[in-house]
């Protein structure tokens, strides 16, 4: 047989022993005298007969290929037999290992041989007659098949401990077993000692090579791995009170679980705090100092991350007297505690923008003064306390400078004129007053006299050639961005 091809006939020479017979004292002779053992394979479509007592089989992965052996009576009459390696013709006709093919007119009987693993029986093939026989062996090869582990599978290994791999497969022939890991992309053979079993203390892949003589198989990937190692701990952080933190942890190797663990820095014991599966925890609105660490499992172990320290320190930014608002032109101080009176340093930051004037510091108070303050000095005020660990903001103190709205000090005064002579009314505010002051005239009934009047957006309102209708009570309004005042009628 050609493994690559197909399959080669072969013609077998067959000595037979022919064993007379006494019929009422007649040596008599058989009818059959002679009988061929041929071979077909299914594609040629023809027989050969067999010169070799000995066929090698290696079945391909097509699923029409037949192999099949005639037994035919060359001289006589009589229908040969056939018996097989494991047992009787009527146990054969029923499995599905061999087909027995119906007698033909040359009496003959045919066996079929179906190239399906385990389902071509090795053995001797004996085709008989009454008194002679011949027989050839098959002997079958085909390619192994893994039962165990058919598939991709995973297996913890805990510290100092050995696992052990097994490997099992079916097949004809002799099977040889290799164990093979992968290594840096490429599979290595290990182990070639044809053990089914192979021990191992280190994690990485492995996989078993079963090869038979017609060819090789191999089994799922057998993952080892260990517990997790942890490639980046939690971090230290300094915050203010109030603040928030996000811990990270990052490992490398399957893992199944993360959880997190809290204590007081006074050394109190360790409490699980989040089992959120993530390698991420958030800390808000911390108040006092404390420790964190970060617990990364799997089947084979849960080591624990260094501990990560988050240090409270209070800062925090005041004014004396406190105040939110404050008028332009005035002067406000801010001051900056910190807890921490050692090796810091100030500055601070108006809107996000560093300010540049001096303040007066010590070791743990920092004083901004701001004087004549204008527009462009309102919004937030931020102190941040540095170290070499740390950089750590304080609250956030918003000034809010507002214009007081006008003050009128001089109001207009009733007054008594001739009909068709000009009347002057005149208002005026404080000198003072921040911001551009507009002035409007009103008339508590009726309208101005629009025709008649000038200055109706000014501080002085005059009406000329005044005539009775123009009687009444007249008034004005003084404004800025700070709001607006009305003057006596």
């Amino acid at each position: 047989l050609d493994s690559d091809k197909g399959y080669t006939d072969q013609r077998l020479t067959v000595a037979l022993v022919t064993l007379p017979t006494l019929i009422n004292g007649q040596t008599q002779q058989p009818s059959c005298t002679d009988i061929q053992l041929l071979v077909k394979e299914r594609r040629s479509g023809k027989y050969n007969i067999i010169n070799n007592n000995t066929i090698i089989y290696r079945p391909v992965n097509v699923p029409d290929l037949k192999l099949t052996a005639r037994c035919q009576c060359t001289s006589g009459d009589d229908t040969p037999t056939w018996s097989f390696p494991n047992g009787s013709i009527a146990s054969i006709c029923v499995n599905e290992n061999v087909k027995i093919c119906v007698m033909d007119e040359t009496h003959s009987k045919e066996i079929m041989f179906l190239p399906i693993l385990k389902k071509i029986i090795s053995g001797y093939y004996t085709c008989y007659t009454n008194n002679t026989s011949a027989r050839f062996k098959l002997v079958v090869f085909g390619a192994p098949v893994i039962t165990q582990p058919q598939h991709n599978v995973e297996i913890p290994l805990r510290e100092n401990l050995v696992v052990t791999l097994n490997c099992t497969a079916a097949g004809f022939g002799s099977l040889m077993y290799y164990w093979e890991k992968k290594d840096s992309g490429i599979w290595i053979t290990v182990d070639s000692s044809n053990k089914t079993s192979y021990k191992t203390s280190s994690i990485g892949q492995y996989r078993c090579n079963v090869t038979s003589e017609v060819r090789s198989v191999l089994s799922g990937v057998i993952t080892i791995y260990g517990p997790p190692v942890f490639l980046t701990h939690p971090a230290n952080h300094t915050v203010s009170v109030g603040m928030s933190v996000s811990l990270y942890c990052n490992v490398s190797g399957v893992v199944v679980s993360y959880s997190w663990e809290m204590r007081n820095t006074n050394g109190a014991l360790w409490s699980r705090i989040d089992n959120s599966i993530s390698y991420k925890y958030v800390v808000r609105n911390i108040q006092q100092s404390q420790q964190y660490r970060c617990v990364a499992g799997n089947d084979a172990g849960a080591p624990i991350s260094n501990v990560a320290i988050i240090q409270v320190i209070s800062i925090k930014v005041t004014t004396h007297p406190h105040i939110t608002q404050t008028t332009v032109g005035s002067s406000v101080t801010l001051t900056c505690t910190s807890s921490v009176s050692s090796g810091v340093t100030f500055s601070w930051s108006h809107n996000g923008t560093s300010v540049k004037t001096q303040s007066l510091t010590n070791d743990h108070t920092s004083i901004l003064t701001i004087s004549n303050m204008g527009y462009s000095d309102s919004g937030s005020y931020v102190c941040t306390v540095r170290s070499e660990s740390f950089s750590v903001m304080s609250n956030t103190y918003t000034i809010t400078i507002y214009v007081p709205r006008p003050v009128i000090t001089t109001h207009p005064v009733n007054t008594t004129v001739i009909a068709l002579r000009n009347v002057t009314f005149t208002c005026s505010v404080q000198s003072d007053v921040n911001g551009v002051v507009t002035y409007s005239w009103h008339r508590n009934h009726g309208d101005i006299p629009n025709k008649r009047s000038r200055g109706q957006n000014s501080n002085t309102l005059t009406i000329t050639r005044a005539i009775p209708p123009d009687e009444g009570m007249y008034y004005c309004s003084a404004s800025n961005d700070g709001g607006s005042s009305s003057s006596n009628s």
